[in-house]
C-alpha cells in the first residue's frame, strides 16, 4: 500500500505541516512508515521531524530515515525520557558502516537525565555521531550519568565534535570531556529548571512611543485595545500614525517565549526596528514586508505571513468574543520563529514555524483589525 501511496503521489494520508492535527494528534506507526519510505524515495539530507509526535512504534519505524540521512531534526516533538530510549535504541540497532548519521538534533524535548543516559550507552556502542545537540532538554547531568557520558565520547573510533548543552538547569561542575570537543554550556542554570518552552519566558512591555494614535495601553503597558476615541499621544518619530499597530521596547536575540491573551481579529509578530512608521501599505503593516512576520488570527480564518509569501493556517475554533492564548517562540540564533495555540491546560499546538537569517534584534509587535480587539501580554 505504501507503495501505490508513493506512485500516486498520494500524501494525503500525512497531515499538513500547518495544519493543527500534525502537532497535537500524533502519528500513527502506519503514517511513520510512509514518511520514512517517503523521504527514502526523495534521499534528501536532512529529515526533519520538528513538531511532530509518535508513538515508541512509530520511532522503530522512522528507523530507515534515520539510518539514510546525515542530520536528523527531533526537536520539539514531544518527546519522554521512554521516548529518547526508544530512539537510542534504534541508533544501537543500525549498523555502523551504513550508519549516515552525523548530526542529531533532540532539543526543546523535555529528555531529562534519564534520556541523555540512554544516548550516552547508544554513543558507546555506535558512536558516529559528529554532533548532538541537546539544549533546553532538562539536563541537570548528575555523576553517574555524565561518568556514562563520558564513557560514550571517549569510544573508539571517537568521532564527535559538537555537543550542545546550553539553556539546561547546569551547575558549576567539571566535565572530563575530550579537549577536542566543542561544548556548548551558554545560558544554564537552575531557571532552565522548567518544562517545555516555559524555561525560555521573558517580560515584555508595550512601548508607547511606538503606538497607534487609536490604541489605548493599560495595566502598566501590558495590555493594548483598540478604540473608536483617538488617544492623545505625543507625535513621535517612532509612533505609527496609521496603521493600528504597537511594538514592544525589548529587542530580542536570544531564545524567547511569550504567551499572549487576544480578543477578535489580531496580528501578532515580530519585527525589525528598521519597520516603517509611517503612513499605510506593505512597508508598515506587519508581516507585509523584509522587516516583519506575522500571525494573523480571527474566528474564521487564519494565516503566517513574511512579504508576499501567505501560508493559510487551519487554527483550532476560536469563539467570539471568548478570548485565546498564542504562544510565540522566537529562536534567535537557530533563525526560527514559531507561533502556538494554547488551550486552558497550557498545551500547546503548533501553528507555524519561519525559517530564516536573523541580522538584528526583534521585537514584538501588535496589529489590531477591529474595534474592541485587545492583546495581553501574559
Amino acid at each position: 500500500m505504501i507503495h501505490c501511496l508513493l506512485e500516486l503521489k498520494d500524501h494525503t494520508i500525512l497531515q499538513n505541516d500547518n495544519q493543527v492535527s500534525s502537532s497535537d494528534t500524533p502519528l500513527t506507526p502506519f503514517q511513520c512508515s510512509l514518511l520514512a519510505f517517503m523521504f527514502m524515495s526523495e534521499k534528501p539530507e536532512e529529515f526533519d521531524f520538528r513538531n511532530k509526535q509518535t508513538s515508541e512504534e512509530g520511532f522503530y519505524r522512522l528507523s530507515p530515515a534515520l539510518r539514510s540521512c546525515t542530520t536528523a531534526l527531533l526537536n520539539c516533538c514531544y518527546m519522554t525520557p521512554l521516548l529518547c530510549a526508544t530512539v537510542a535504541s534504534v541508533l544501537r540497532s543500525l549498523i555502523r558502516p551504513t550508519l549516515k548519521l552525523l548530526t542529531l538534533d533532540l532539543s526543546y524535548n523535555d529528555l531529562g537525565d534519564l534520556g541523555l543516559e540512554s544516548l550516552a550507552f547508544a554513543l558507546h556502542e555506535r558512536c558516529t555521531l559528529q554532533g548532538l545537540r541537546l539544549s533546553g532538554c532538562l539536563i541537570t547531568l548528575p555523576e553517574t550519568v555524565s561518568s556514562v557520558l563520558v564513557i560514550g565520547l571517549r569510544s573508539d573510533p571517537f568521532q564527535m565534535k559538537a555537543l550542545d548543552l546550553s539553556y539546561n538547569p547546569l551547575a558549576d561542575i567539571e566535565l572530563d570531556f575530550p579537549f577536542q570537543l566543542k561544548l556548548n554550556l551558554e545560558h544554564r542554570g537552575e531557571n532552565r529548571n522548567k518544562p517545555g518552552l516555559q524555561k525560555y519566558a521573558c517580560e515584555l512591555t508595550l512601548d508607547p512611543s511606538t503606538a497607534n494614535c487609536f490604541l489605548i495601553l493599560s495595566e502598566g503597558d501590558k495590555k493594548v485595545t483598540r478604540q473608536s476615541k483617538k488617544q492623545l499621544y505625543p507625535i513621535t518619530q517612532d509612533g505609527f500614525d496609521k496603521c493600528n499597530q504597537v511594538l514592544c521596547k525589548e529587542g530580542l536575540d536570544k531564545r524567547h517565549y511569550l504567551e499572549v491573551e487576544c480578543l477578535h481579529k489580531v496580528h501578532i509578530g515580530m519585527a525589525y526596528k528598521g519597520i516603517e512608521r509611517k503612513g499605510t501599505g506593505e512597508s508598515v503593516t506587519l508581516g507585509c514586508n523584509a522587516n516583519s512576520g506575522t500571525l494573523y488570527a480571527s474566528k474564521y480564518k487564519g494565516h503566517a505571513q513574511h512579504k508576499e509569501i501567505l501560508h493559510r493556517l487551519q487554527l483550532p475554533k476560536i469563539k467570539a468574543h471568548v478570548p485565546y492564548r498564542v504562544g510565540v517562540f522566537l529562536d534567535w540564533p537557530a533563525g526560527t520563529l514559531s507561533f502556538y495555540m494554547v488551550n486552558q491546560l497550557g498545551t500547546l499546538t503548533h501553528l507555524y514555524t519561519f525559517h530564516t537569517t536573523f541580522t538584528e534584534p526583534l521585537y514584538l509587535g501588535f496589529g489590531l483589525n477591529s474595534l474592541t480587539a485587545t492583546i495581553h501580554l501574559l
